[in-house]
């Protein structure tokens, strides 16, 4: 009977991860082992340190960790070392990948008989799971989707392309075509009798643990824009697959520009400040709509997104007038210390008017005034172009624009078409075989009846009559 209770008492004790898995009779206690999880983040590709705390009264014979990424069937294992006569056990996993490790610990003590304890209680049936994840980028981050060694796809550049809908990647690498350098990324147009599709493209990770306030901007491209039918920017602070439903949408965006390069305004990403693991997605819907290419993504610190006008009004030789700068802080960004710089190549005094020490707020408005003079000595009908640049920080807004002297000068003409046909249409000057200028005001086909050309010709004042 007392052999029985003996045995009762065993069974009992081995459900704990304080027993002595010895088989006898022994009340031997078995090892106590406790482990306190990473504060950090653990990083893929990085090394991982087991630290655990180890005790029992007859002394520690041995601790072994026993460990495999998440996903594998083969457990490797390392011998844990005292540190000193502290009861803290560890050994260093030197490398661990995505998406986690599982790891438990054995370990005996220096009884007779040997007691052995694992922790968890479940062992290999049970193990700990220490989550691995992705190094994120630092900001400022920059994309121009230029190419490096051993470089092919948008993946090998660690930028994804899912789509909900269906099986196939619509965003691709361009590699003929950038706002600069010679790349940039783009989705094709849709088609007809297509379901609606949501294709992604999602940044590699970036940190925003060091930033307060953040925003992100871009230069992109559109075709057949009037077809578009949505594009929107999301952000994920979990996982980078949509279908796990981390992404929030931040906000439905602006149309492209069709036909020429453009920046899309800066987007406030303040919200999600202090996160260390956070993915971009830009999403296309549609069927049948647009095509849009993006390059040169930047994400970086809050600042100044400056919209500038430039008014000038029509005037006239030695006369004054009054040039109006309109700026506009697009974002919340806040500078102090700004320079506007104008500069006039010709026809104007002074030849450079500047304005500096300004500040602007968030969502301020400012108008700026500059009095110039225009020279007796220019053409009563022509532009004198303005150049020049407002610098907030490390931030330029490039200004070009130009006066208008007296009125625009236009070619035009009026004739008839009787026949369906190609027609094209050119002026200029000189000699028609070999003209000092020229250009095609039109070369299409038209069809019959009266037509109407125009071409705006006032650059080249030094041709025309003076009045």
């Amino acid at each position: 009977m007392m052999s029985m209770m003996s045995m009762m008492s065993w069974m009992l004790m081995a459900c704990t991860s304080e027993v002595k898995d010895t088989g006898s009779e022994s009340s031997n206690l078995a090892p106590l082992i406790s482990w306190t999880a990473p504060t950090e983040r653990v990083i893929n590709g990085q090394s991982l340190n087991v630290v655990a705390n180890i005790t029992d009264d007859d002394g520690i014979q041995s601790a072994i960790l026993y460990y495999r990424g998440v996903g594998s069937s083969y457990w490797e294992q390392l011998e844990l070392e005292e540190e000193g006569s502290t009861d803290e056990w560890s050994t260093t996993i030197d490398t661990v990948s995505l998406p986690g490790v599982e790891f438990y610990i054995k370990s005996e003590d220096l009884g007779s008989p040997i007691a052995t304890a694992l922790y968890p209680v479940g062992g290999p049936s049970a193990p700990m799971v220490v989550d691995v994840f992705p190094e994120s980028r630092p900001l400022p981050f920059e994309e121009g989707f230029e190419l490096e060694a051993g470089e092919i796809t948008l993946l090998d550049m660690d930028w994804w392309s899912p789509s909900e809908t269906r099986d196939t990647f619509q965003w691709l690498l361009n590699e003929s075509t950038g706002h600069t350098g010679s790349n940039s990324v783009y989705h094709l147009r849709g088609a007809d009798g297509m379901p609606e599709l949501r294709d992604w493209l999602i940044s590699p990770p970036l940190d925003f643990s060091t930033e307060s306030e953040i925003m992100v901007g871009w230069w992109e491209f559109g075709l057949a824009v009037d077809l578009l039918e949505e594009h929107s920017l999301w952000v994920s602070t979990g996982s980078r697959l949509p279908e796990d439903g981390d992404f929030e949408q931040v906000e439905t965006l602006d149309v492209p520009i069709s036909g020429e390069w453009s920046r899309h305004r800066y987007i406030d990403l303040s919200e999600y400040a202090g996160e260390e693991l956070v993915y971009i997605g830009w999403r296309w819907n549609g069927s049948n709509s647009d095509e849009w290419s993006i390059d040169d993504i930047d994400v970086r610190r809050l600042a100044p997104d400056l919209s500038v006008e430039v008014t000038a009004p029509s005037t006239t030789p030695a006369s004054e007038t009054t040039i109006a700068i309109i700026v506009e802080n697009l974002t919340n960004g806040v500078a102090e210390g700004c320079t506007t710089t104008l500069d006039f190549s010709e026809g104007v005094t002074p030849i450079q008017v500047v304005e500096d020490g300004w500040g602007i707020t968030g969502q301020e408005v400012l108008l700026q005034e500059f009095e110039v003079t225009i020279s007796a000595s220019v053409n009563p009908h022509r532009r004198l172009p303005i150049e020049g640049n407002i610098v907030c920080g490390d931030d330029t807004w490039t200004i070009s624009d130009f006066i208008q002297v007296g009125q625009p000068s236009l070619a035009q003409a009026t004739f008839e078409v009787v026949e369906r046909s190609q027609v094209t249409a050119v002026v200029g000057y000189g000699d028609p075989v070999s003209p000092t200028w020229s250009q095609t005001m039109n070369q299409s086909i038209l069809d019959v009846g009266t037509h109407q050309l125009s071409l705006d010709v006032t650059d080249q004042f030094a041709a025309l009559p003076p009045e």
